[in-house]
């Protein structure tokens, strides 16, 4: 019986043992993956914004952001622990050109791509009209404040926060995207609660904002100007969430938590 339970105790350890190096070897790959990005861009500066995120311009760049983009999900929260943990001193906008400003700079990029998390935009005038380098700096504190104490686990209450503000209750056919801002500064995290939305009240910004974070941009433009006649039930912006979580579900053997909330919101 003794000699039973030692085994089973050390299979145990073995299985623990087993998953930690699974862990560690899908972290590793996803800094790989992170380091070659940007080693390409640093190797290719004439390429701008638009670019970094676009195929064909080489067969490795290609298998990077595809490797990135098949576990968007582990992706984006090994992005997310990055940022909040390493040192940030402000990206000096738009006069970047130390390596440590373009590189600081592509990391908003790669984590509004990945994880659909929007910190360089504020909500409270034209773009154009906006210090954005002012605008990283606050965000990003505020984003590693909050992602330390665990807000992006479930930011419910920011979501509603924001969604019941007078400016999102409307029956209009278009959606001010700009009073977006702050629904898209939890990107995915942030998922859960726009399907709650949507499915409760139909809610034309919670669809808006979903289309932007999941990567849907195109659509995103046409349906904020024609959000009355585009998806206009329930089941319609649904049946698009659906296939569109279907294709970003995990590849690997664990399921991270954030897909979890999300196919229980899914399910509701």
């Amino acid at each position: 019986m003794k000699i039973n339970g030692v085994f089973a105790q050390l299979a145990g350890i073995l299985s623990l043992v087993a998953v930690n190096v699974v862990a560690q070897n899908q972290t590793d790959s996803y800094e790989t993956h992170y380091e070659r990005w940007h080693v390409f861009l640093s190797a290719n500066p004439i390429l701008t914004e638009p670019m970094w995120f676009s195929g064909g311009r080489s067969v490795e760049m290609d298998g990077v952001l595809k490797a990135m983009q098949s576990n968007k999900m582990e992706m984006a929260i090994f992005l997310c622990d990055k940022l909040a943990s390493q040192p940030f001193d402000g990206v000096a906008y738009p006069r970047i050109r130390s390596p440590a400003d373009k590189h600081q700079y592509r990391d908003f990029h790669l984590l509004r791509w990945i994880a659909g998390i929007d910190l360089i935009a504020a909500d409270d005038k034209p773009v154009i009209e906006q210090d954005l380098g002012a605008n990283m700096a606050r965000f990003m504190a505020t984003f590693r404040e909050e992602w330390r104490a665990g807000v992006y686990k479930d930011p419910v209450g920011k979501i509603r926060e924001i969604l019941a503000l007078p400016t999102h209750q409307t029956t209009r056919d278009k959606v001010d995207f700009l009073k977006l801002m702050g629904i898209r500064r939890y990107g995915l995290f942030g998922l859960p609660e726009l399907i709650r939305q949507i499915r409760q009240h139909n809610s034309k910004p919670a669809f808006a904002a979903y289309l932007i974070i999941s990567g849907h941009r195109e659509l995103y433009a046409q349906y904020i100007n024609q959000a009355e006649a585009m998806f206009p039930t329930v089941e319609t912006k649904l049946t698009h969430v659906r296939a569109t979580f279907d294709t970003m579900k995990s590849r690997g053997p664990e399921k991270a938590e954030i897909e979890r909330r999300i196919e229980a919101a899914l399910a509701e």
